[in-house]
């Protein structure tokens, strides 16, 4: 059984001397419930200006009544530092897509600082990757694409869907980027070449050009033309 804790520090004058108090007990217990598996990952909550807001944890227990038990001696809580406290019950969707390397975090850490090259450069290596989780970080739900192939797709849920179709038609595929050139700021050529193998045996292989246009880390609009 699944639950999202919102600890919210209080705001009055002691709120950080009462954090950093107990923070190596909250750290100790924390190590030993990721052991235990009670725990599958926390964040802190910040506020605009980078300053402690609060705590978020993913927990697993069997039952609300060994939860409850966690949070009648979890510091934060015996404490005083979460002064507004919520539990909610949730089922987090196909969790293991968490289990990536640690290498895996640190490159998406500063995905919004990349410049548009870089960003539209990772697109294409994890396409390459058949890594559509890590794809759709990069895509909100304003991006549109639009290929003479597939079609046209608005937003992160049609695209997503498109391409969980796309791949799974191919058994084998790559793109081999022959040249890359950011046009004017923020729009990315691509001259590729793509190869497949569907999976009823068709060999697909044909040329073309991909603009890609990146804002602020993100993918705004993707265009594919063939040659």
């Amino acid at each position: 059984m699944q639950f999202l804790i919102i600890g919210l520090d209080g705001t009055d004058e002691g709120a950080m001397e009462r954090r950093l108090a107990v923070r190596d007990q909250h750290i100790a217990l924390g190590d030993e419930l990721l052991k235990s598996g009670n725990m599958w990952y926390g964040a802190a909550l910040l506020y605009d200006d980078g300053t402690m807001k609060g705590s978020a944890l993913m927990m697993d227990f069997e039952s609300e009544v060994a939860m409850q038990a966690w949070l009648d001696k979890e510091p934060y809580v015996t404490g005083d530092v979460w002064r507004d406290l919520t539990v909610h019950k949730c089922n987090t969707r196909d969790p293991w897509q968490f289990n990536r390397p640690k290498e895996w975090f640190e490159s998406r850490q500063d995905v919004e600082s990349h410049s548009a090259l870089d960003t539209a450069k990772l697109y294409f290596d994890l396409s390459n990757q058949k890594d559509l989780a890590a794809i759709e970080l990069l895509l909100t739900d304003t991006t549109t694409y639009s290929s003479p192939n597939v079609g046209v797709f608005l937003g992160k849920d049609q695209i997503m869907e498109m391409k969980q179709d796309f791949y799974g038609s191919f058994t084998e595929m790559n793109w081999n980027v022959h040249s890359v050139e950011e046009t004017k700021p923020g729009v990315i050529l691509f001259d590729f070449t793509f190869a497949g193998t569907k999976t009823d045996g068709e060999v697909v292989e044909r040329q073309g050009l991909e603009y890609v246009i990146v804002v602020d880390g993100k993918l705004q609009h993707i265009e594919v033309r063939n040659k």
